[in-house]
């Protein structure tokens, strides 16, 4: 029983000593409390639009263009993008199957996560069916 106030006590002493009391956290013993370091950095945020002759652009549910009728339903490689290879090959598919009705210019948007937040990988400045 005494251990497990000890160590309660011990990890509510930490967040109290550095955020009221002003202490350092650069020692070994009272690290600073950070909350899910490093969790889900390995994924991406990805977008797809698609311009008209105008310029105008609207975004598509990629999903739904490649025949799936919703989240669920999809592949499980298609339900959550990790990387800027990932985004590509989706997009690549993507373009082959629009470009059965025709010319498309196909925008990619990607942001993938970091430690120090949201990184973006493609703005849509290019039309990722020509690269």
């Amino acid at each position: 029983m005494l251990a497990v106030v000890g160590v309660s006590a011990f990890m509510l002493f930490g967040p109290f000593y550095t955020q009221v009391l002003g202490g350092s956290t650069q020692g070994k013993i009272l690290r600073p409390w950070v909350m899910f370091h490093s969790r889900g950095s390995d994924m991406c945020a990805v977008t797809f639009t698609l311009r008209s002759a105008d310029g105008a652009e609207r975004r598509i549910d990629y999903l739904r263009e490649l025949g799936y009728g919703s989240w669920r339903t999809s592949k499980k490689k298609y339900k959550r993008i990790n990387s800027k290879g990932e985004a590509q090959r989706l997009a690549r598919k993507l373009c082959r199957h629009l470009e059965r009705e025709g010319s498309v210019d196909l925008r990619l948007h990607l942001k993938c996560a970091s430690e120090d937040g949201w990184e973006p990988i493609y703005l849509g400045e290019k039309n990722a069916c020509r690269q």
